[in-house]
């Protein structure tokens, strides 16, 4: 009767402390995967939208995720990896979680929404200018409620402005649509369609220096 081979206790001992490396290393970026994620998450879906969470708040609540996880992730390389070696793949994957993550800014909608908000901002103030150039009028007749783009808004007061054209332009492209204007000689209102926390909004500017988000589309000269 052939004896069974005895076996090695160094080498299942190595054996497991080489899969224990493995492991810890496995989990080590798994957690970084899972911090990366959790930024891409707020880089990208209603958590950076400024309607609804303070930009205090956008960089607490990721920042304290990524720290926690990253401290759990130097544990598990440590574990699996001598401390120089450790620390070099932690900074490497560090480079490329945040260089993946700065290209990933504006593919949601909360950067679109700030271009807009912001936009719609600059045109509330330009449209101030306009009005004290023009001997104190936005526009010289009405100008019923319509699409910004039609001919009749473009060369009209301060719908013929360039910078204005500039600003509803970029409105355009952020919104994805166009934006609705009307105006009098003392007052005029402009909105434009945006995703809020996943429902369609509009978002609105107007001559009584409201800036902020109404149900629809304006319907009169004025935001509400």
């Amino acid at each position: 009767m052939i004896a069974k081979p005895t076996p090695n206790p160094l080498k299942i001992w190595m054996y497991r402390k080489n899969m224990y490396k493995l492991s810890s290393i496995l989990k080590a970026l798994l957690i970084m995967a899972l911090s990366f994620c959790s930024w891409l998450y707020f880089l990208t879906i209603g958590w950076e939208d400024p309607l609804y969470v303070s930009p205090i708040m956008n960089l607490v609540i990721p920042s304290a995720i990524t720290i926690i996880l990253f401290m759990l992730a130097w544990k598990f390389l440590l574990s699996g990896l001598e401390t120089l070696i450790a620390f070099s793949v932690l900074i490497v994957s560090s480079v490329v979680i945040f260089s993946a993550l700065s290209s990933c800014r504006g593919c949601g909608g909360a950067q679109q929404n700030r271009h807009i908000i912001r936009d719609l901002a600059m045109l509330r103030t330009r449209a101030e200018v306009v009005y004290s150039d023009h001997g104190e009028s936005y526009v010289y007749g009405a100008i019923p409620v319509g699409d910004c783009y039609s001919s009749d808004l473009y060369n009209e007061g301060m719908f013929a402005d360039e910078e204005i054209k500039s600003l509803l332009e970029a409105i355009k492209v952020s919104a994805k649509a166009n934006p609705k204007c009307v105006a009098t000689k003392d007052a005029y209102a402009v909105s434009v369609p945006i995703i809020l926390l996943g429902e369609l909004r509009s978002w609105c500017a107007d001559s009584t220096g409201f800036s902020g988000e109404i149900a629809a589309p304006i319907t009169k000269v004025s935001c509400k």
